[in-house]
């Protein structure tokens, strides 16, 4: 896959997930406050689904630990 693909494959993860919040967005529950993260994530829903995108596309994955 090349960086032209992965970017076209971040391009469309981050139009869906601008539309997803748009329509969902009001209808989310709201988060608890008693467990707050002190700082933001560094990465945002658009990279986190495009690597979880890619990996699945990437083929059988053998782990160290076992089948």
């Amino acid at each position: 896959m090349t960086d032209g693909d992965i970017a076209e494959v971040f391009c469309q993860v981050d139009d869906f997930v601008e539309v997803l919040k748009k329509e969902l967005g009001p209808r989310l529950l709201a988060g608890s406050k008693k467990r707050q993260r002190l700082r933001e994530t560094g990465l945002c829903e658009s990279e986190m689904m495009t690597i979880l995108i890619l990996f699945h596309q990437s083929g059988p994955y053998s782990s160290p630990w076992g089948s």
